[in-house]
């Protein structure tokens, strides 16, 4: 068969209709590699991944809640409630869907009151319209962030961190949650002193990569003050304040459609505090 032949029998030849049957047996996360084949599949394929996204609203009852410390303060620190804030593209059919990334805002820590939710009425954890629009917001008055405190010795060059983050359905009473879905554990990134001291003084957040996958990311403010907490001269205290958690949105239906492959688990009651 002649390269001629060959190419107008291919896969990029089959109606829309039927490329979009076959993608939609593939994973997302497979179903991503195969978007860059060509324009014409790039297209299908975003259409089928919005299809995922506008799927995943059994995911509006769940509450995205965030922990990020030291490793000494990881079974002293709290988890954070996340309000949903957007994507950071739209998703069009020329859209690089790999670089779309879900936008969460950790909230302070006010107990483990999870009796009222931390959607707005009209907010969803895939909205259809971009928020993106909205990192104008860098400029605003600040407001109150979740934060962790860094002390650094001076001859300290880099802070260790840990992260992790995960979906929980409200169960019949406090402290019991009906569902709980696992975005990412125990991610351990380090951060050295120069950059928190660059983030220190820039007027913007500054973006940090928490995995080299580059799912997760963290934009954040540095505050910085000399002296520990017993007042040491040799000490440096910095508070990382997290203005944005950045999670890939093909990330996070890729750990859905994981999750739905246990229905069983999914459905259970979980005990804990978070």
């Amino acid at each position: 068969m002649t390269t001629a032949q060959s190419s107008q029998t291919g896969l990029c030849t089959l109606p829309e209709e039927i490329l979009s049957d076959i993608f939609n047996y593939i994973h997302t996360k497979e179903l991503l590699y195969i978007s860059t084949v060509s324009h014409r599949v790039r297209a299908c394929v975003n259409v089928l991944f919005s299809q995922r996204m506008r799927n995943a609203s059994s995911l509006d009852d769940f509450n995205l809640v965030f922990e990020c410390s030291t490793p000494a303060g990881k079974n002293s620190t709290p988890y954070h409630r996340c309000m949903p804030k957007g994507h950071t593209a739209p998703t069009s059919a020329d859209s690089n869907l790999s670089e779309v990334y879900s936008r969460f805002h950790p909230l302070p820590y006010s107990g483990h009151d999870y009796s009222t939710p931390v959607h707005q009425p009209t907010s969803s954890l895939f909205p259809e319209s971009d928020d993106s629009s909205s990192d104008s917001e860098s400029d605003s008055p600040p407001t109150q962030r979740a934060a962790t405190t860094i002390v650094l010795e001076d001859s300290e060059f880099f802070a260790q961190l840990c992260a992790s983050a995960i979906f929980v359905r409200l169960g019949p009473r406090s402290g019991m949650f009906s569902g709980v879905i696992q975005v990412f554990a125990d991610e351990f990134f380090r951060i050295r002193r120069s950059e928190l001291k660059a983030a220190a003084t820039s007027r913007g957040p500054k973006t940090v990569w928490v995995d080299l996958a580059h799912n997760v990311g963290l934009k954040i403010r540095v505050h910085e003050r000399r002296g520990g907490p017993d007042d040491e001269d040799d000490t440096t205290v910095f508070v990382v304040e997290y203005e944005e958690l950045l999670v890939r949105t093909g990330h996070i239906l890729s750990v859905i459609e994981e999750q739905e492959k246990n229905s069983d688990e999914r459905n259970s009651v979980v005990i804990g505090l978070v």
